[in-house]
């Protein structure tokens, strides 16, 4: 079993609250029904709110797969789009999911995770399911409800490639032009995350140039590029 289903498993149970208080209880200030307070809306930073997509960020970053499942999401529509736009959003019955992808549901209304496909059932834990709790469940693979799924590769193991952005010197024509970030950097400007996308603007020598966003801001950084992993 990998460690995010795993985390996941470990959180069936648990039930939205009322209310801010006894987020860290399985059962107390218990809400019958949809989208109220919980845990994980609390460490993202949306409380209350609709919460199956959150729940899986969550098991994510407990597990250290953060990257792997997207990173931070709870409208579950950008999961279809994050996976669809890398070539890991497969329709239900083109694909067979694997422990730790993550399965859409209905018209993009609702996310789980995958625990495993056997004997033509899937079987998933789901945040914000059954009532407003964690929930594991069990479909149909040919299920209607069943939309699709994002192909997370961490039963597998196979890691999204390595980009490290480096501080370096892009010669504009007879020119040297010393790169920088948006803070005057002199050392190691940073890394790219295997998930976020850069564009290309200049090469020197066999290096390529490149300018990239920097998260959760409107700036940008500049340097090269250096792929590592396949």
């Amino acid at each position: 079993m990998n460690k995010l289903v795993e985390t996941a498993l470990s959180q069936v149970g648990y039930w939205n609250k009322k209310t801010n208080e006894d987020l860290y209880s399985n059962t107390a200030n218990k809400k019958a029904g949809y989208n109220g307070y919980t845990k994980y809306g609390a460490w993202y930073g949306l409380n209350p709110a609709p919460w199956c997509g959150i729940f899986i960020s969550w098991c994510g970053n407990e597990s250290g797969f953060l990257q792997d499942v997207g990173g931070k999401i709870a409208y579950v529509p950008n999961y279809t789009e994050y996976f669809n736009s890398r070539g890991r959003y497969h329709r239900r019955g083109s694909y067979t999911p694997l422990p730790g992808d993550i399965v859409i549901f209905g018209d993009e209304a609702h996310v789980g995770i995958v625990e495993n496909a056997l004997d033509g059932y899937l079987y998933t834990i789901e945040g914000n399911a059954n009532g407003g709790c964690v929930a594991h469940n069990r479909y149909d693979m040919e299920d209607e409800y069943i939309m699709g799924y994002c192909e997370t590769r961490i039963e597998t193991g196979e890691k999204w490639p390595k980009v490290t952005i480096s501080r370096g010197v892009y010669k504009n024509g007879s020119t040297p032009e010393t790169v920088f970030d948006d803070s005057d950097c002199t050392m190691e400007i940073g890394e790219l995350n295997a998930w976020e996308t850069c564009t290309k603007i200049g090469t020197c020598g066999d290096k390529t140039m490149v300018i990239y966003p920097v998260d959760g801001t409107k700036k940008y950084k500049i340097g090269f590029v250096v792929y590592e992993g396949r």
